[in-house]
């Protein structure tokens, strides 16, 4: 792979230093659910092993699901920006975390006695911040309004679904219910934020870019 600096020279890039720089380890994991990495006797160990529950062996399991689920929206490894190999390892370690919680410790997640919503918090946030750091550079592919599968993410929510309500003028016949590109930076006031349910004021779309290229109103009735 190769890349351009400010001259415009070209410069080829080092060889990665892992054939799989995308996949998070045991351990990488483990620092997300450090509490999770007790032994049979209750003492914190600090990753996971065949005395923990999980063990090692089906974290591995989870990094494998998490990794087919998080990938694919990058593309291959070799087009991918070898500056943000560790990002999407990162995403992936907080996935299998993430089904790690809702496997093994579901009572704790549904009476929220587990992590798992400030993980998922920081998954989103990253992934938008990621994502972000893409589209700013050109590199990137990923399917427009989707996110990897499994959990929840907000990729619209239904509020934006009813333009009338919240822009003043209305958005105009065929815009009532619609809504923008959610990974398109340009059409949000914060774009690291994920929108939330209600929404808030700074939540609410600024621009229907790239597919109309209407500025929207941001400011609610």
């Amino acid at each position: 792979m190769t890349t351009h600096d400010s001259g415009g020279s070209v410069h080829a890039l080092p060889p990665r230093a892992s054939a799989d720089p995308w996949r998070p380890t045991v351990d990488d994991v483990a620092g997300l659910l450090r509490a999770r990495t007790k032994d049979s006797e209750g003492q914190e160990v600090g990753t996971f092993t065949d005395d923990t529950r999980p063990t090692a062996t089906q974290v591995e399991d989870r990094i494998t699901a998490s990794y087919a689920l998080v990938t694919p929206r990058f593309g291959p490894v070799a087009d991918f920006p070898q500056v943000y190999d560790a990002t999407v390892a990162q995403l992936v370690a907080y996935r299998a975390a993430l089904q790690i919680e809702k496997s093994f410790f579901p009572e704790q997640v549904s009476s929220d006695r587990s992590a798992y919503d400030q993980l998922r918090e920081e998954y989103l946030h990253d992934l938008d911040s990621l994502l972000g750091q893409l589209a700013g550079a050109g590199a990137g592919e990923g399917v427009p309004g989707h996110r990897a599968g499994s959990e929840w993410t907000p990729t619209f929510l239904k509020a934006y679904g009813t333009g009338a309500p919240y822009f003043d003028p209305p958005l105009g016949p065929g815009l009532d219910d619609y809504w923008p590109e959610a990974e398109n930076p340009e059409n949000w006031a914060q774009p690291l934020q994920p929108p939330r349910e209600p929404p808030l004021p700074e939540d609410l779309p600024v621009g229907d870019r790239p597919t109309s290229g209407l500025d929207l109103g941001s400011e609610p009735l």
